[in-house]
């Protein structure tokens, strides 16, 4: 499925389905989010409750994928803006936005978060991170480290992790309930 933008801004798309030619008026309004300057493409991978949205940018040109923030403003309109590639990363994208504004993701050095203030860090292994959230004073990002699911916590400026998550699951029974 492919989506015709035609102008920028915010109005009914129009939608193709390549595999029978159809064609398909959506029945909502979309908003191309644009791309960072130079760029002719990005795709937008979270969205957060108070309107941040993180995902990339790229350039038919130069594939490598390029850390990028939205933010939807008062007036509907949308701010973009680059967040800090890792130091020595020829790529990254970020998949996740907490509402406090810390994003994680992927580069070319391995999982990686954004803090609110968009300073860059790398989380520790490899694989990526590709969900994040706040319980308390304790951000709990996801993804995979090491070909298997791991998690991270972050608290301030320490993170820990990759930490494993549970491969075998279990049933037992406990007074004629079946848990799992």
């Amino acid at each position: 499925v492919t989506a015709s933008t035609g102008n920028k801004g915010i109005g009914t798309e129009l939608f193709e389905v390549r595999q029978t030619g159809r064609k398909l008026i959506a029945p909502y309004d979309a908003t191309d989010l644009g791309a960072l300057p130079g760029n002719t493409r990005s795709r937008a991978n979270g969205m957060n409750d108070v309107g941040q949205i993180v995902g990339s940018s790229w350039d038919r040109g130069d594939p490598f994928d390029k850390p990028t923030s939205w933010t939807v403003l008062a007036d509907s309109s949308v701010a973009v803006g680059a967040l800090a590639m890792p130091a020595g990363a020829s790529y990254a994208s970020a998949y996740a936005i907490a509402n406090t504004g810390l994003a994680v993701g992927a580069s070319g050095i391995g999982p990686v978060y954004w803090d609110p203030t968009g300073v860059v860090q790398s989380l520790p292994g490899d694989g990526w991170a590709r969900d994040v959230t706040v319980l308390g004073d304790t951000t709990i990002a996801v993804g995979y480290s090491s070909v298997q699911a791991v998690y991270w916590v972050i608290t301030g400026t320490s993170v820990s992790g990759p930490i494993p998550l549970p491969t075998k699951i279990r049933k037992f029974t406990v007074n004629r309930s079946t848990f799992v």
